[in-house]
């Protein structure tokens, strides 16, 4: 599977086998009942061990912000950014499984039936799933600490999306920073606390 689109934001839902899936941030096994949220941008390749048929939803995140709902639209996205960042599998061991499962059922039915009203309520769902995906991190107790995480990732983006562009011409310090329209100090030390180690090691690595 392969997101053509920095807005697209994918819903992986096993229904059964077992396999693995490999991304950009390493690989991790699946298995039937398992779900799934797969980064804007990036590209997996999923390996059956074992009979593995998936559902796959993709929407674009903007419906989450084009509207004058827009502080709202970035609350809703913050759960599939913190379960995309740490790769987190739902399973039925979570609390709100099978609400959520249902919810993707509904939208996975509406693509099928193709009626006029079958975007409008595709689109509720995909609200509906933020909220309950919401209350599924604020019962893991990371919550906090994950909002600010990924929030940094967030404003860090364009300078990580700049650097697997460009990593083949040579890249500054100042560059990286103009590209997440910081401060270099502020770049620097966000980008150390977020990731881990500093812009030009990541950069090496």
């Amino acid at each position: 599977a392969t997101t053509d689109s920095d807005n697209i934001v994918g819903i992986c839902r096993v229904l059964r086998g077992r396999g693995k899936v490999s991304g950009r941030d390493g690989a991790f096994s699946v298995q039937g009942g398992g779900i799934l949220l797969l980064d804007s941008g990036g590209a997996y390749t999923f390996t059956a061990q074992e009979n593995l048929l998936a559902n796959l939803i993709v929407f674009d995140r903007r419906l989450f912000s084009s509207s004058y709902a827009y502080q709202l639209g970035r609350e809703a996205l913050l759960p599939f950014h913190i379960m995309m960042r740490e790769c987190r599998l739902l399973t039925e061991q979570d609390t709100h499984y099978e609400e959520i499962v249902t919810t993707l059922e509904i939208i996975w039915q509406e693509a099928a039936l193709g009626e006029t009203a079958s975007p409008i309520m595709a689109v509720a769902m995909l609200w509906r799933l933020a909220a309950q995906l919401q209350r599924q991190l604020a019962e893991s107790g990371s919550q906090a600490h994950s909002v600010r995480q990924t929030r940094n990732l967030e404003r860090l983006d364009p300078a990580v999306q700049y650097m697997y562009r460009c990593y083949d011409t040579k890249i500054t310090l100042q560059d990286m920073a103009k590209a997440a329209n910081m401060r270099v100090p502020n770049f620097s030390s966000v980008f150390r606390e977020t990731m881990g180690i500093p812009p030009m090691e990541y950069l090496n690595r």
